[in-house]
């Protein structure tokens, strides 16, 4: 059995610094913390320091005030950009640090170890017996209830799209006369080799041609080779937007879409949020 902490916490809290410096598929299952945090502690500022390419992700969201971003090969590789990183979120004067993730590394403990936060919380501290296999997203219930944050239903992964990354996506589907339901996204990218596939555009071709359906292919350019591999013998239409979109505007692409084909990673944990199969 799990337990939760409740730690005292000021009734006067006017800064916080959210502390995630993980993924793409990490930050869209945390997300949907922030708003019960917001709630709780009602007209503080709220800033996130996460890695640089998650920026437009937190800035995005209304809850946030402020986003810092760092380059994490930096911050691993240079002492003096640790140095420049901390003094950046010291100045800042928060009155709270809180580290949600379960799983911390060197960079989580130096990010949260380091920001001058009057109070530093972190899941481990407030949250006992968490059991080893509980899916992320209960850990991340676990963690805002012993805040005091009140939790009404099951949180979910979530990412907030702006109206101009929506046209965004609109334009491209127009340009590419594209509807929903003859659309699919493929991200063959992974962050773990494991998980690499070279054969989704096997199990797609026969679907794709008695259908019509068109494949959007996403993902960065570090994604090129397994996206090769997997177009290699493909005759079906392709749209290729690898290395073309930001994480929010594929977001968007694969909301508009009728599923999403790939492996375990950020594109996945974004359809989840976008309900998009």
């Amino acid at each position: 059995m799990k337990s939760t902490k409740n730690i005292k916490i000021p009734d006067n809290v006017e800064k916080i610094l959210w502390v995630r410096p993980d993924s793409v598929g990490d930050a869209v299952l945390a997300a949907s913390m922030l708003s019960p945090v917001r709630k709780r502690f009602g007209e503080a500022e709220i800033h996130v320091v996460c890695q640089a390419h998650l920026y437009d992700f937190y800035a995005a969201c209304p809850y946030v005030t402020k986003t810092i971003g760092f380059d994490q090969q930096k911050l691993l590789d240079f002492s003096h950009y640790r140095e420049e990183l901390a003094t950046l979120l010291g100045v800042q004067n928060y009155d709270l640090s809180l580290n949600s993730v379960y799983s911390p590394t060197f960079i989580t403990d130096f990010l949260h170890s380091n920001n001058g936060a009057q109070i530093k919380i972190d899941y481990k501290t407030v949250v006992k017996n968490s059991p080893v296999d509980q899916l992320e997203i209960k850990r991340h219930g676990n963690f805002i209830r012993s805040l005091g944050c009140l939790v009404t239903e099951d949180l979910s992964p979530l990412v907030w799209i702006p109206h101009h990354v929506e046209t965004f996506a609109e334009k491209i589907f127009k340009k590419n006369n594209l509807k929903t339901s003859n659309t699919i996204v493929l991200a063959a990218g992974v962050q773990f080799s494991p998980r690499l596939y070279d054969h989704y555009c096997e199990a797609l071709e026969s679907l794709c041609k008695e259908e019509d359906l068109t494949v959007i292919v996403v993902g960065t350019e570090r994604d090129r080779l397994v996206i090769s591999n997997n177009l290699r013998n493909f005759t079906g239409k392709v749209v290729d937007l690898v290395g073309k979109t930001s994480i929010l505007e594929m977001a968007a692409i694969i909301k508009k879409s009728r599923m999403l084909v790939g492996a375990d990673s950020a594109a996945a944990h974004i359809a989840c949020a976008v309900e998009t199969p």
